[in-house]
């Protein structure tokens, strides 16, 4: 079960999970002018291991993401400044069939290519993404830009469940029957 909301913390002397693969994935970042800021967990969750990084030039940030199920892959993100609501762009080149494949909030866009270099991967996001005003990125904000895509698109997909939930008197009783309460029938 995914955590609503998530809090990532710096681990510095983390041993990596697919340390080889990461420290490639890594040089190829600062090659293209990534600041790190280092390794990360989401605490809870110690199947991932996270480098994260920074690149004000073109505002954005970059995940080294590790798990032994899915190997190593990364995740470039940006995020737009449209007031009040949430927009942002995400490129992944993971090879895993279980990531990227949730539907999206209104204004959140993944874009999915498998196996691409890092390189590769950094050119289509800077082409594909869309235009607008983009938020600013710094040193130690990578952390708090993943909690807060995590906690929109949980929010999201909460919200939609309980929209699901009023429409279905079956999903209705359910829920209640589990939350030990009676139903009372209008008919």
């Amino acid at each position: 079960m995914t955590p609503d909301r998530i809090h990532v913390s710096s681990a510095k002397g983390l041993r990596f999970k697919k340390h080889i693969i990461v420290s490639g994935l890594t040089d190829e970042l600062l090659a293209l002018g990534y600041q790190d800021d280092g390794p990360h967990v989401i605490e809870g969750m110690p199947q991932f291991h996270l480098r994260l990084f920074y690149h004000p030039d073109v505002k954005a940030y970059a995940m080294v993401i590790a798990t032994d199920a899915d190997g190593a892959w990364v995740d470039l993100h940006c995020k737009y400044a449209q007031g009040q609501r949430y927009h942002s762009y995400t490129a992944t080149n993971t090879t895993s069939p279980r990531v990227g494949v949730l539907d999206k909030p209104p204004g959140v866009v993944s874009k999915k290519r498998p196996g691409v270099s890092v390189a590769t991967l950094h050119k289509g996001f800077l082409k594909d993404r869309p235009k607008g005003r983009l938020s600013p990125v710094a040193a130690g904000g990578c952390a708090r830009a993943l909690e807060e895509s995590h906690a929109h698109e949980m929010d999201w997909r909460n919200g939609r469940a309980v929209q699901r939930q009023r429409r279905s008197p079956r999903l209705q009783h359910c829920h209640a029957e589990s939350l030990g309460r009676k139903i009372h029938s209008r008919n």
